[in-house]
């Protein structure tokens, strides 16, 4: 142990050297390259002088301007390839200093030595069966770690610990080459030691008998990360492989886990090299070329006993007959960040610095062929099962969504009857259940008697577009018509009872104040009213029907009682006024001029021969 601490007190005073040395060598190419410009832009200057003594003023101005400028870029350029340079050098040095002993001893400790951060340099080949037959491959590169490990390794490589403790000091991982945020994966708030737990629990499965997880995913270079499959491997106190789980994500933001354990049902006969394989059903959509139906059969290698990562994933038709093979494996000898050498941290940086964004390339260019290909089938995206993660939500639709639920309390509370409307939003977290509003007639503010028979509405929410289709619409009815017009499984809202929720729609809440026309007048200024009749143009255009023919328009446009006191269920929710509904409608007019320009886009590609019909509309 004494050796390690001067071994790593040594290597401490190195980095401060070495990094002195970086500012230094920064600050001098700097200056450097600022009294070469002014030499020759002085030289130049002077030379143009002499040349065109004659008078040619003109002339000499373009020259010593075209040299200004050449100068300039050239001192840019310059600036530039010394700062990557320099960063790579920070980059060994950095390395070179990081207490490799004490990341090891924490290990160690936590009974995870073998599970150390490695790289495992490998290959995807994807092999269509059909309807076309069609292969493809490329080198990816993924990461491998402990869920408890957080931190960094130099410059070279880091886990960021939680998105609270990121947004403490969100500078703090910017430097790092190679990094993983957790953020990026289940869920926002927590760590991969939390978020694979919570999962398990939801799950069913007690996670206290499992205290190792291995996670292997594809890293972020400078922040930026193409993640199509991330492997949680979850092991037993004896570290035998009880659960690996898959996290399929997609290009809509959208994700889905998917639960393999080791025994039980879905676990079928597997080859030799293979630990086990495992069959489940398809619940998510990724590829315009697949349906969501069929199901996968899985074969598993244990990463950490094995030191190789490998893993075979075959997508089966309806029939059970073999569609397409994925197969990722690594193809060298996986790289220990803590037992590395510089040399591999320099191959590592130059070598597989782009591998994510030309993975990225590779697919778009991959999947071009297949479209060209004939017989090949184009499935439309549906939107994710309530088991899946949502996209989040963009502003309009946060908007929408505070002026519909305020609306639809106030109906509710003037129904001739008692009602009780059960809202469940999509799934914001993969380890958590999805969010739900419970919004229950109130008399005078407060809640009626809980004993009282409620007729019940059900709205499952499964795409966070309903919120300003429903504000989009001239009636509630339109609504209601043009989400039967779709096929069940690309339908933004599912409601049990239809004509039970249009009619307490349609409701007016008795209002006392003034009359619209005052009350607009003074609710609003001259130039927001100006903009809202824009807007109300621009809707009528897009419509083809009046905006002032919505029942939230007429409720918005009175004068909104300033004692409402939304449920409690709803957390902060703050009351609209009318000016608060014009910004609404102004954002869910720019939604639909983006679907109106997308629709022509598509009619002109299709004049072209190219027909994109399947591609999403919301």
């Amino acid at each position: 142990m004494c050796v390690q601490t001067i071994t790593h007190s040594a290597l401490a005073s190195v980095n401060r050297i070495l990094k002195c040395l970086v500012g230094l060598a920064m600050w001098s190419a700097l200056l450097g390259a600022l009294a070469v410009g002014v030499a020759q832009t002085t030289f130049i200057s002077s030379a143009s002088a002499r040349l065109f003594s004659f008078g040619n003023a003109e002339l000499e101005v373009l020259l010593k301007g075209i040299a200004a400028e050449w100068l300039s870029l050239g001192m840019m350029i310059g600036l530039i390839t010394c700062a990557v340079l320099l960063k790579w050098l920070e980059v060994v040095v950095n390395w070179a200093a990081t207490d490799v002993f004490q990341l090891k001893e924490e290990l160690s400790r936590a009974s995870e030595s073998s599970m150390s951060p490695i790289f495992f340099l490998s290959d995807t080949g994807h092999l269509r069966l059909s309807p076309n037959k069609f292969y493809f491959h490329y080198p990816i590169l993924y990461v491998g770690f402990s869920a408890k490990f957080t931190g960094s390794i130099g410059s070279f490589f880091s886990v960021k610990p939680s998105a609270d403790e990121v947004e403490s000091d969100p500078r703090r991982w910017w430097f790092t080459f190679f990094s993983v945020d957790p953020a990026n994966f289940m869920s926002k708030r927590h760590g991969f030691e939390e978020k694979v737990r919570r999962f398990l629990r939801l799950q069913g499965v007690d996670d206290a008998g499992y205290p190792h997880i291995y996670v292997v995913t594809a890293p972020s270079f400078i922040r930026w990360a193409f993640n199509p499959v991330t492997y949680y491997y979850v092991y037993d106190e004896a570290f035998e492989l009880a659960y690996t789980i898959l996290e399929v994500s997609s290009t809509f933001h959208e994700s889905h886990a998917y639960l393999l354990p080791r025994s039980g049902p879905g676990v079928v006969s597997t080859r030799d090299n293979y630990l086990y394989s495992c069959r489940f059903e398809k619940n998510f959509h990724i590829s315009p070329f697949n349906k969501r139906a069929g199901a996968y059969k899985v074969d598993i290698v244990d990463p950490v006993q094995e030191r190789r990562f490998d893993i075979k994933v075959t997508l089966l038709n309806e029939e059970g007959k073999r569609r397409m093979v994925v197969h990722t494996r690594s193809m060298e000898e996986p790289l220990e960040m803590l037992d590395a050498k510089w040399k591999d941290v320099i191959r590592m940086v130059l070598g597989w610095a782009l591998c994510g964004f030309m993975v990225v390339l590779r697919t778009l260019w991959q999947c071009g062929r297949i479209f060209r290909m004939s017989n090949t089938e184009i499935n439309e995206r549906p939107e994710p099962l309530t088991t899946s993660k949502a996209r989040a939500p963009s502003g309009a639709e946060l908007k929408s969504q505070r002026v519909f639920l305020q609306y639809l309390q106030k109906c509710i509370d003037a129904y001739s009857v008692p009602v009780r409307v059960k809202i469940r939003l999509p799934r914001a977290d993969i380890g958590d259940l999805p969010p739900s509003y419970d919004l229950v007639q109130r008399a005078d503010g407060t809640a009626v008697d809980v004993d009282i028979a409620f007729l019940d509405v059900d709205i499952d929410v499964r795409s966070h577009a309903f919120w300003y289709n429903i504000l989009s619409r001239t009636s509630f009815l339109e609504l209601h018509e043009s989400e039967l017009a779709l096929q069940p499984a690309m339908r933004s809202v599912n409601v049990s009872d239809w004509e039970l929720l249009i009619d307490i729609l349609n409701t007016q809440p008795e209002l006392s104040g003034k009359n619209a026309t005052s009350e607009l007048s003074g609710l609003c200024s001259a130039w927001t009213k100006a903009v809202f009749s824009f807007h109300s143009l621009l809707f009528r255009r897009l419509h083809g029907g009046a905006l002032e023919a919505s029942p939230i328009y007429l409720y918005y446009k009175q004068r909104i009682p300033t004692d409402f006191v939304p449920p409690s269920s709803l957390g902060h929710f703050p009351v609209q006024d009318f000016a608060a509904y014009c910004s609404t409608i102004a954002a869910v007019v720019i939604v639909m001029l983006k679907a109106a320009s997308f629709r022509l886009v598509l009619r002109i590609v299709k004049c072209l021969g190219w027909n994109l019909e399947w591609l999403p509309k919301q």
